[in-house]
């Protein structure tokens, strides 16, 4: 899942899975959407949509999969959503019943590995 996850968020120019990628029916396909975690880190989802879910509030200055994410968290009590930007910026958003937080996460000078 480490490496699937790694590849599938290498930045290119076109943002598509290559033409010889090894998986056919990837190829050209675009890499985008969300990946979806049990509480037991088993991928439940891969790049699916989320679509049509509403939101607490709006959040000023943040794109289209910010403001997704923030709804996804608000969708699911108990959640924690992690969402980066094409920018590289990375905000975490959490709910606990009534209560929506996020919190742009600081990476250090190096990248991390998964």
């Amino acid at each position: 899942f480490a490496q699937a996850f790694r590849d599938f968020t290498e930045h290119s120019a076109t943002d598509r899975w290559p033409s010889d990628h090894h998986d056919e029916r990837a190829r050209g396909q675009p890499k985008d959407g969300a990946f979806l975690l049990d509480s037991g880190g088993f991928c439940r989802r891969c790049a699916v949509k989320l679509l049509g879910l509403p939101s607490p509030r709006g959040w000023e200055g943040v794109g289209t999969k910010h403001e997704a994410a923030l709804a996804a968290a608000w969708s699911l009590d108990n959640s924690i959503v992690v969402v980066s930007s094409d920018s590289g910026s990375v905000h975490c958003i959490w709910r606990q019943g009534d209560d929506i937080s996020a919190v742009r996460v600081q990476w250090a000078s190096h990248k991390m590995s998964l």
